[in-house]
């Protein structure tokens, strides 16, 4: 069986109790989409660290909600982020948890709704479009840590574009080819060892209008992709998703006035 869908679940879950209540019906050693839904605790958190071991060697995709009734949303918030540090954060101070892409090249992980993830992502400049990183096959998203944030991207950073820049010379911190944002003092991505953190993978994007875009690249049954630009107001409209608290607009041509985190920004002349 590659497919395991857990609905409003309940823990505790222990090792042990996985093996023994699971095993049996799923083997975990074929697993390849685990679905943990509406879950009525937090308790799911604690087998974090397991998704990413031989327990489950060829897991790809992985996704967990907690119901909207189970705790406060800033609760919920705070724990599917601490998941995904469990689940991928180093284990000890320079190594992560990622899966080598040797090992398993696509790996997946969606804690900010239900919706199923495609095999690549593609991320984009929010102003010119340009792409950062394509077709990556290892990464996450989670919800916004900061009240102007749609969604985070977390990433391997297997396929970086040429010509990114660092607007202010630390290499952890990447615009686009063309720095559209540092006008308004921001960057786009941030690198494994920046105060951002990348929960394991070695970038991270803050996602929303104006920020971090994303393009979803379906496959098709002949083997190629459909690539496909993320429409944030669609991908979120599920009850189970976490949106941004408060509206960010920064306008996508160079040049027009732009409004960053509230703040009024005069247009360049």
């Amino acid at each position: 069986r590659q497919l395991l869908l857990l609905r409003r679940s309940c823990g505790p879950w222990s090792r042990w109790q996985l093996c023994e209540h699971l095993q049996p019906t799923c083997p975990f050693v074929s697993l390849r989409v685990l679905r943990v839904l509406e879950s009525e605790d937090f308790g799911f958190a604690d087998t974090a660290s397991l998704w990413t071991t031989d327990v489950a060697p060829i897991l790809e995709e992985l996704c967990w909600t907690i119901a909207p009734s189970t705790a406060p949303e800033k609760a919920r918030r705070r724990a599917t982020h601490e998941f995904l540090g469990d689940l991928c954060g180093p284990r000890r101070p320079t190594e992560s948890a990622v899966p080598a892409a040797c090992q398993r090249p696509r790996f997946r992980v969606n804690v900010c709704n239900s919706r199923r993830l495609p095999p690549r992502i593609t991320t984009l400049c929010g102003r010119c479009g340009a792409k950062l990183f394509e077709g990556e096959q290892q990464y996450a998203l989670g919800p916004g840590t900061q009240e102007h944030i749609d969604v985070e991207v977390f990433f391997t950073g297997a396929a970086r574009q040429p010509d990114l820049v660092a607007p202010w010379g630390n290499p952890n911190e990447l615009n686009c080819p063309r720095n559209c944002h540092e006008q308004v003092g921001q960057y786009l991505l941030a690198g494994r060892g920046d105060f951002i953190d990348t929960c394991g993978f070695n970038f991270a994007g803050a996602c929303g209008p104006g920020l971090v875009h994303l393009s979803f690249h379906e496959e098709l049954p002949d083997g190629t992709f459909l690539d496909t630009p993320v429409d944030f107001d669609t991908f979120l409209s599920d009850e189970d998703s976490f949106r941004a608290l408060r509206a960010t607009t920064i306008t996508p041509v160079v040049g027009e006035p732009i409004q960053a985190a509230g703040e009024p920004i005069q247009a360049e002349s």
